[in-house]
């Protein structure tokens, strides 16, 4: 026990104590929990993406990215990168199939926690495609 006393410090000790009871010590459960800041990004192709997801879990859970129900396969273009509080997906110099639908999935001893983020890709048009079926046709 230390007690201020003005410009003096006093330090007392005191004896152990037996307890009429033993303590169990259990460890932090934090049930798995995510939440997308937002969940549709834009990119325009040839650019970079970034996209920060919160999560709180504890044990630290597992996390699990897929791009249209396949698992993300990670490239030196495309990275992810957890932290104890977030999860990163990097995306660099961004094409047209980068677009999709992007599912996290987080995982503990305590449950388990999904998230979908939509990726719009912004590019030119391509060219139309055929067949062109003409409609009402006149003069005008």
């Amino acid at each position: 026990v230390s007690l201020l006393s003005g410009r003096n410090q006093i330090m007392m000790e005191s004896d152990s104590r037996l307890l009429a009871n033993p303590v169990v010590v259990k460890d932090l459960v934090i049930e798995p929990d995510i939440r997308p800041k937002l969940t549709q990004y834009s990119v325009q192709v040839g650019y970079d993406l970034k996209i920060e997801v919160p999560i709180a879990g504890h044990p630290k859970p597992v996390i699990t990215w897929a791009k249209d129900g396949a698992a993300l396969k990670q490239t030196t273009r495309v990275n992810v990168v957890d932290s104890a509080r977030n999860t990163h997906l990097t995306i660099k110099e961004a094409t047209k199939d980068d677009g999709g639908l992007y599912s996290i999935n987080i995982t503990n001893m305590h449950g388990s926690k999904d998230a979908t983020i939509e990726v719009i890709t912004l590019d030119k048009p391509g060219p139309p495609t055929g067949p062109i079926k003409m409609d009402d046709i006149s003069a005008e």
